[in-house]
C-alpha cells in the first residue's frame, strides 16, 4: 500500500553491467527504459516491505537503476537523485535542472507500470487499486494517469491513446450530430478511428473518416481494413491539401486534433483544418491538460492549451464557442478544448452545409424580392382558408411584394386563421395575386448560392459506371434521396416544359385539388382507352414506348416524356437499388400551382395509392407486400428550380418504416422534413418508401416536374407479381375495368386466383392440436414430419466422423427421427455412418427418417444447386432428402468446388478481407433451381428457407413458377430473448409457412442461467428443468417445430423426454403467460423490447439490421 512521503526511501545503485540484459538494443544514451522487474531483491535493504518500482536507463553505456516507493512524488525523487552538482547523473545530463526534468518525468512514467511480486517477496511496480490512490493530490494523480492512458487505453485490443471519459463524450456527440466527414489528426495505432467507424456502422450513417498521422507504420490490421477510413501519412500541415481534396464543398465536417500538442504546430493545425469544420460541428483540441493538470517537466513548450487561447483571441475566434458542458465528468484531457463552430463572423461560405440542412418552408423569398415582379393589373383571387372559399381584394395599393405580403397578413388574420399559419396563407395569397398577371408566371424563382449544389447532389460524368458508384450509393443509402444535377440541357428543359404548358388540358389541371398530378397506371380513375393505358403501363426500363391519347385520357403525353424513362444515367442508379429486373410502374405530371398548399407527406407503393392508411379502397390490404418491401424508386425530372419557396420536394429522413397517422398530418410539411434544393434540368432520385411530398408554392410561376416510378418487375406484371394481389382488388372496379387490368397484366386465366385463399391450409396435423408431435407436409410420401428435430451443427464441430456416427446412432436409438443437416457442418459422412448403423441393427428403416439438408450460400447459384445436393446425398449415403432449405438468403460467390464448404472454405474473401457477395443472381434464382428438383428428379420432396424474413418469403411466394411448390418451412433463430414473432405470425397467417426454431436454448447460453433455472423450478418443469421451459416457449404457440442439439448423451435423452412430456396433460406445469415471460426478460437484464441474437455470422449480419 502507499505510505507517506516522510517514509521515502531512495536507493540509487550504479550497476556497471549487471542489468545489461534488461535494456533493449534500441536504448541509447539519454533514453530511459522503465521497467517493473529485473532487479535482484538482494540489492535492497531487507526491511523494504512497501511497493517499489524502478527506472533503468543507459547513459554513456552505463546502466543506472533507481528504486523508489510508489508514494513518492516524482520531483522529490528527482531532487534527491540530482541533489549535487557533482552527481554523476547531473554531470552526464548536462545540468541539475536537466537532471530534475529527466528523472521526474521518468519516475512519473514508472508509476504506470503494473505491479509484479518477485520470488524474494519484493513488490516492484505500483498498485492500480483505488484504495492506494485516494490520498494523492489531483495533479499527481493526473500525471500518473497520463502514462496509464498511453499504456492501457484500447478499443477491441487496439491502442487508442484516448482518455475513456472523453472517448465516451465523443460517442455521445457523434450520435447526436454525426458529420459527413470526421477528420482525426493523430491516430498512431488506429484504435480510436476504428471505434468511430464502428459507431457509424451501428448508426447506419454515411460518415467517412479521414485519419492523418505522421507515421502509420504501427497501424493495427483491424482499423487499416475498415472501408470508412482513409489513411493519410505525413505531417498534418504538409498533407492538408490531400485531406481537403477528400471533402466536398457541402459536407459537414468535424475535427479531432491529437497531434504533437506543441503550441505553434497545434495553432497552425487549428488555422488550416479549422477552416474545414462546418457550422454546428466541433473542433476538439486534445491534451490541453498538459500544464493544466498534467505535469511533464520534460515538456517545456506552452502546449495546446495556449494554442486554443491564442486562436480564440484571433480574427477567427468570433466563429467559435467553447463548450465546456462536454467536460461533464470533471476530469478531461481537453479542458477548454471542445470548440463549436458558429457563424459569429458572418462568413456565409462556412455555413452552406448547415443552412441547407436546416432549410424549411421559405415564405419570404418572393416577398423580399425587388424589381422582379410586376404589381400592375393584379386581379381579385379566391383562396380556401379555414375550410371556406374567400375572395381577397387585390385593389390593395402596394409598392413591393413585401408590402403586399404584410397587408395580406392583416386580411388573413381577419379570417380566423390560426396564428402559426398566418404567414403561410399570406404567402399563398401573394403567389396567387402575383400570378393573376400572366407576365409574372414567366419569372423563375431565385436560388441561394448554397442551394445550387447540396450535400445530396451526386457527382456524375460521362462514364456511367462512375456516375452510379460510391457517391451515389452513399447518398441514396444514407438518406433515401439524391440529386443528379444538369442531366437535361436548358434547351431540353424548355422544350419539354413548352409541351406541357401549350396543351389545353394543362390549364384544366389548375382547378384540381391534387395540384395537377395526373397518374398514368392501370388503376387510373379517368376514362382511358385500354390500348393506350396498356402501352404506357408496360413501358419497360430498357425501351421507350409511345402512347397516343385523346383529351379524355388520363394523361398529357408526348414522345419526349417517354424518352426520359430510358435515360441511361438514371437507369444505372435505379438498377443499383432495385436490381436489373425492373420496369416503369407509373408516371405523373407534377404541377404545384401558385398559391397551392402542401401535397403529402406520403409514400408510394405500386397499386397501393396512399397505402399508409389502415385500408385501401382499391386493394385488400392483406394481399399487399409488407410496407418495408423495397419496391419502387422515383425519378423526378425538374423543369423548374426546386426550393422551399415554390413547391419543392421535401422528405423526412429516416422515415422508411415510420407509419403515417397522428405524427404526420396531411397537407402539412413536418417539422423534421428537409427540402431538397435542385436546379432546373436536374433529376431527383428517391426511395418510394421515404415519406415525402411537395411544399407550398409562394411563387407566381407554376412549378412543373415529371415523376417516373420504377418498380421491381415482379411487383408489376402477372408472372412475377403474384395473383394474390389481383385477387384482392375490391368490387369498386367494374367487371369491364378488371378485364382491362387482366389484359394489361398479361393474365390469361383467372382460375389460379380462386385458390389463393385456401393455400394457407397446406400443413396438416397428425394427432391434432398445437401439441402434436408431427405434421404432414404436402410432398413427403406420407411420412409425417417430426416436430422435434435433432441438430447436427455447432455441437458436433470438433467431433471425428466416427464420433459423430456414434452420437447419431444413439440419437436414433433414443427415438429421434428428424435430423437437421447442412453441408457447412462438415460432418455429413459421419451422420451417414450413424444412419447406416441404425438401419443395419434394425433400430429403424431408412424411410422412417426425415432428413432436412441446407445448401450453403456459395453453392446457391442455379448452376451449383443440384451439384451441391448431389454431393450431400453422396456423403450421407441417401438417395433423397425429404426437405432442402437455403441456409442463408444471401447469394455468395462460388468457391470453385461444391465440396469446399464441407472442407471448411465457407466464403470467397479478397485481399482486403471483404466477403465475396454475388450480384449475378438473386434469392429467387436459387429458389427456382430448387423447384426443378422437386418431384421430377426425386432428389427433394419439399423445399424451404432458413433465416428469411417476411419480405423474402413474400418475394418467393409471389415469384415462384410452380404454384404447387411452396415454402414449406422457414428455419429461424427463436427463443424468449428473440421472439421473431412478427416473421412467424405474418408468414404463417398469409402463406401457411411452418416455423422451425433453432437456438431455443439460446445457443446454450441461457439454459444455464440461474434465474431461468429458478423460474423453471417454480413452474414445475421437472422433466428437463430450464431446457424444458425454454423449449415450451418456442413450441407452445403456432406452427413451430424445434431444433435441439447436444453431443452429451444424457442431454440428448433429456431433450427428447422434454418433448415427449408435452404429449400428456400438463395441467399448467411448465407453462408461462406472456406477462411472465416479459418479467423474466427484465430479470435477466433485457428491457424495452430489446432482443439478443446468438447466431449472426459477419457475412450475413447486415440482413438483421
Amino acid at each position: 500500500m502507499l505510505v507517506s512521503y516522510s517514509a521515502l526511501l531512495l536507493l540509487l545503485l550504479v550497476l556497471a553491467n549487471t542489468h545489461t540484459q534488461l535494456i533493449p538494443s534500441s536504448v541509447t544514451p539519454f533514453n530511459f527504459y522503465v521497467t517493473t522487474s529485473g532487479a535482484s531483491g538482494s540489492l535492497l535493504s531487507s526491511n523494504l516491505n512497501s511497493q517499489n518500482t524502478t527506472i533503468i536507463y543507459n547513459i554513456d553505456s552505463n546502466i543506472h537503476t533507481i528504486f523508489f516507493q510508489c508514494s513518492s512524488a516524482p520531483m522529490a525523487i528527482a531532487e534527491q537523485t540530482c541533489a549535487h552538482s557533482s552527481n554523476q547523473l547531473t554531470i552526464l545530463l548536462g545540468s541539475e535542472q536537466e537532471c530534475l526534468n529527466t528523472i521526474s518525468t521518468a519516475a512519473s512514467e514508472a508509476f504506470a507500470k503494473p505491479e509484479i511480486k518477485e520470488e524474494s517477496g519484493l513488490v516492484l511496480g505500483c498498485s492500480r487499486h483505488l484504495d492506494d490512490w485516494l490520498n494523492l493530490p489531483l495533479t499527481e494523480y493526473l500525471s500518473r494517469l497520463q502514462w496509464l492512458i498511453l499504456e492501457e487505453s484500447k478499443y477491441m485490443g487496439v491502442k487508442t491513446w484516448k482518455f475513456p471519459f472523453d472517448a465516451w463524450v465523443y460517442l455521445e456527440m457523434l450520435v447526436e450530430n454525426p458529420p459527413d466527414v470526421l477528420i482525426e489528426v493523430g491516430n498512431r495505432f488506429g484504435g480510436s478511428a476504428l471505434m468511430f467507424a464502428h459507431l457509424f456502422d451501428q448508426l447506419n450513417v454515411p460518415t467517412r473518416i479521414i485519419a492523418v498521422d505522421i507515421d502509420h507504420s504501427e497501424l493495427h490490421p483491424l482499423p487499416l481494413a475498415h472501408p470508412r477510413i482513409t489513411w493519410i501519412e505525413g505531417d498534418a500541415l504538409e498533407v492538408f491539401p490531400r485531406a481537403k481534396a477528400l471533402i466536398s464543398p457541402h459536407d459537414s465536417v468535424m475535427l479531432i486534433e491529437d497531434d504533437s500538442h506543441t503550441y505553434l504546430h497545434t495553432l497552425e493545425i487549428m488555422n488550416q483544418y479549422g477552416s474545414l469544420v462546418t457550422e454546428e460541428q466541433y473542433m476538439i483540441i486534445e491534451d490541453t491538460v498538459l500544464h493544466h493538470g498534467v505535469v511533464n517537466d520534460l515538456f517545456a513548450d506552452p502546449g495546446a492549451y495556449k494554442s486554443v487561447e491564442t486562436y480564440l483571441s484571433g480574427e477567427q475566434g468570433c466563429n467559435w464557442e467553447t463548450q465546456r458542458q462536454h467536460e461533464k465528468f470533471i476530469i478531461t484531457w481537453n479542458p477548454t478544448g471542445f470548440l463549436k463552430r458558429t457563424n459569429g463572423c458572418g462568413n456565409s461560405a462556412q455555413t452552406k452545409a448547415h443552412k441547407f440542412k436546416t432549410s424549411k418552408i421559405d415564405v419570404l423569398r418572393v416577398a423580399q424580392s425587388q424589381n422582379i415582379y410586376s404589381l400592375d393589373n393584379l386581379t381579385q383571387v379566391t383562396m380556401n382558408m379555414n375550410g371556406e372559399n374567400v375572395e381577397l381584394n387585390n385593389s390593395i395599393l402596394a409598392n413591393s411584394p413585401l408590402q403586399l405580403f404584410v397587408k395580406a397578413k392583416s386580411l388573413v388574420r381577419g379570417e380566423n386563421v390560426p396564428e402559426h399559419l398566418v404567414d403561410i396563407f399570406a404567402g399563398l395569397f401573394l403567389a396567387k395575386s402575383l400570378a393573376s398577371n400572366p407576365a409574372n408566371q414567366n419569372v423563375e424563382i431565385g436560388m441561394h448560392d448554397y442551394e445550387v449544389h447540396t450535400p445530396l447532389h451526386i457527382p456524375h460524368s460521362n462514364n456511367l459506371e462512375d456516375s452510379g458508384s460510391t457517391a451515389a450509393s452513399r447518398v441514396l443509402k444514407g438518406q433515401g434521396v439524391g440529386v443528379f444535377g444538369d442531366v437535361l440541357t436548358s434547351a431540353e428543359t424548355n422544350y419539354v416544359r413548352d409541351i406541357i404548358t401549350s396543351r389545353p388540358e394543362y390549364r384544366e389541371l389548375e382547378s384540381e385539388g391534387a395540384g395537377g398530378t395526373r397518374y398514368l397506371h392501370p388503376l387510373c380513375e379517368k376514362t382511358s382507352t385500354a390500348a393506350a393505358t396498356a402501352a404506357a403501363a408496360t413501358a419497360t426500363a430498357t425501351a421507350t414506348a409511345t402512347a397516343t391519347a385523346t383529351n379524355t385520357d388520363c394523361k398529357i403525353w408526348d414522345p419526349a416524356f417517354l424518352d426520359l424513362v430510358s435515360n441511361p444515367l438514371l437507369l444505372s442508379t435505379v438498377s443499383k437499388i432495385l436490381g436489373p429486373d425492373f420496369l416503369v410502374d407509373n408516371t405523373a405530371l407534377s404541377i404545384t400551382w401558385p398559391g397551392h398548399n402542401t401535397f403529402g407527406p406520403h409514400r408510394d407503393r405500386p397499386f397501393d395509392g396512399n397505402s399508409d392508411h389502415a385500408s385501401s379502397p382499391k386493394i385488400d390490404a392483406q394481399f399487399l407486400p409488407p410496407k418495408s418491401f423495397p419496391m419502387s424508386v422515383q425519378v423526378v425530372w425538374n423543369f423548374d428550380h426546386f426550393t422551399g419557396a415554390n413547391g419543392g420536394f421535401f422528405f423526412v429522413p429516416g422515415s422508411e418504416q415510420v407509419p403515417l397517422g397522428g405524427a404526420y398530418a396531411d397537407h402539412v410539411v413536418p417539422d423534421d422534413a428537409q427540402f431538397v434544393a435542385a436546379t432546373k434540368g436536374s433529376a431527383l432520385v428517391a426511395n418510394g418508401q421515404v415519406l415525402h411530398g411537395a411544399g407550398p408554392n409562394f411563387s407566381p410561376r407554376p412549378r412543373i416536374a415529371l415523376l417516373v416510378q420504377y418498380s421491381r418487375r415482379f411487383v408489376t406484371k402477372f408472372h412475377f407479381y403474384g395473383d394474390e394481389i389481383l385477387h384482392g382488388l375490391s368490387k369498386g372496379f367494374s367487371t369491364e375495368r378488371i378485364e382491362v387490368l387482366r389484359q394489361i397484366l398479361d393474365i390469361h386465366s383467372s382460375s389460379e386466383c380462386e385458390s389463393s385463399q385456401a393455400e394457407t391450409q397446406h400443413v396438416a396435423w397428425v394427432g391434432g392440436g398445437g401439441d402434436s408431435q408431427t405434421a404432414m407436409l404436402p410432398k413427403s410420401n406420407d411420412l409425417p414430419m417430426p416436430m422435434l428435430v435433432f441438430g447436427t451443427g455447432s455441437n458436433f464441430a470438433t467431433l471425428s466422423h466416427s464420433s459423430t456416427g456414434d452420437r447419431i446412432l444413439h440419437a436414433i436409438s433414443i427415438g429421434y427421427r428428424h435430423f437437421d443437416l447442412a453441408e457447412m457442418y462438415g460432418n455429413l459422412r459421419g451422420v451417414g455412418e450413424g444412419i447406416r448403423q441404425a438401419v443395419a441393427s434394425g433400430i429403424c428403416r431408412r424411410e422412417d427418417l426425415f432428413l432436412t439438408a441446407k445448401v450453403w450460400p456459395t453453392n446457391m447459384a442455379p448452376a451449383h444447386v443440384e451439384a451441391a445436393i448431389d454431393n450431400m446425398l453422396l456423403l450421407v449415403g441417401a438417395s433423397y432428402f425429404v426437405m432442402v432449405l437455403l441456409h442463408w438468403p444471401v447469394p455468395m460467390k462460388h468457391t470453385g468446388d461444391v465440396g469446399d464448404v464441407g472442407d471448411g472454405t465457407f466464403y470467397v474473401v479478397n485481399e482486403e478481407g471483404d466477403y465475396g457477395y454475388d450480384t449475378s443472381y438473386g434469392l429467387i434464382d436459387a429458389w427456382l433451381a430448387l423447384e426443378e428438383l422437386v418431384g421430377g428428379k426425386n432428389k427433394v420432396k419439399n423445399i424451404g428457407l432458413c433465416n428469411a424474413d417476411a419480405n423474402m418469403v413474400f418475394e418467393i411466394m409471389t415469384r415462384r413458377k410452380n404454384k404447387n411448390v411452396r415454402v414449406s418451412v422457414n428455419q429461424i433463430e427463436k427463443h424468449f430473448l428473440l421472439e421473431n414473432k412478427g416473421v412467424e405470425e405474418e408468414i404463417a397467417k398469409r402463406w401457411g409457412v411452418m416455423t422451425m426454431a433453432y437456438g431455443a436454448l439460446g445457443g446454450g447460453e441461457i439454459v444455464g442461467n440461474e434465474i431461468v433455472e429458478e423460474v423453471a423450478r417454480r413452474k414445475g418443469c421437472n422433466v428437463g428443468g430450464a431446457g424444458e421451459l425454454l423449449v415450451e416457449f418456442v413450441a407452445g404457440v403456432g406452427i413451430t417445430s424445434v431444433v435441439v442439439s447436444s453431443r452429451d448423451e444424457n442431454r440428448m435423452k433429456s431433450n427428447f423426454d422434454v418433448w415427449e412430456a408435452r404429449r400428456g396433460a400438463r395441467e399448467g406445469r411448465c407453462v408461462m403467460s406472456e406477462a411472465e415471460w416479459e418479467e423474466l426478460r427484465l430479470l435477466v437484464g433485457l428491457a424495452g423490447g430489446k432482443t439478443i441474437r446468438f447466431t449472426a455470422p459477419d457475412a450475413f449480419a447486415h440482413i438483421f439490421k
